[in-house]
């Protein structure tokens, strides 16, 4: 599933607002940065955080 999508439907903020929050490097996935909204991750074996 891809990052920005599931953060909206966690109820981060609006897909606008996780792109800003991407876009500012402020997300991340098992400790690695995300740099764009189209990358994808498995939600089951993810350490996402913000």
């Amino acid at each position: 599933m891809r990052i920005d999508k599931y953060l909206a439907n966690m109820n981060v903020g609006s897909r606008k607002d996780v792109h800003k929050l991407i876009k500012s490097v402020i997300v991340s996935v098992n400790g690695h940065p995300v740099t764009t909204p189209k990358e994808k991750s498995k939600r089951k074996r993810s350490g996402l955080g913000w």
